[in-house]
């Protein structure tokens, strides 16, 4: 097999081995070696606080050699409360920002309870989303009858200009009047 001139051999990474890559990607002589030069994974202490993906702090926690990550505010509201947390019980956040774990900040709820609040809290925020969706339709409505108006006042001066208007005095008046109210 003909070597490529753009490779050249290299240095295995994790051995030192002197070897020919058959690929550009390739920085180990073999599979073995490729798996010990990975970065081992990342060893938390016990306490190291991190962010989760979505937005919680996480902390670890280890107990004799066994190690658990956990959502922080919920580690906090066990260590407030003496106990582990139950399956059906959740930690709320009351000023509902997800990184503020202060204790005066945090309520123990079960699941259906808190289900119940956010449903409420949702409730409010679509009556008040609905309320301004009318306030502003009257504003449309409002708007529409004002070209209407209009409409009707352009109509009645473009029949008078055509000459097609008998009552051309009343004609005259009624415009006036609809100007008035637009």
């Amino acid at each position: 097999m003909a070597r490529s001139k753009e490779r050249e051999d290299i240095k295995c990474r994790h051995c030192g081995k002197v070897f020919y890559p058959r690929f550009n990607h390739i920085k180990c002589c073999s599979k073995k070696c490729g798996y010990e030069s990975r970065p081992k994974y990342q060893v938390r202490k016990h306490g190291s606080i991190f962010m989760s993906s979505g937005g919680y702090k996480m902390v670890a926690i280890w107990e004799g050699n066994k190690k658990t990550i956990m959502k922080e505010h919920r580690y906090i509201m066990e260590q407030h409360l003496g106990r582990k947390l139950l399956e059906n019980e959740v930690v709320h956040h009351r000023n509902e920002i997800k990184t503020d774990n202060r204790i005066e900040n945090l309520e123990v709820m079960t699941k259906n309870e808190h289900m119940r609040h956010h449903k409420n809290e949702d409730w409010k925020k679509i009556r008040a989303d609905h309320q301004k969706l009318l306030d502003s339709n009257r504003e449309l409505l409002e708007i529409l009858e004002k070209i209407s108006q209009w409409r009707k006042l352009k109509s009645d001066v473009f029949t008078y200009a055509n000459g097609d208007g008998n009552n051309f005095d009343n004609q005259i008046k009624s415009a006036i009047n609809n100007a008035k109210n637009i």
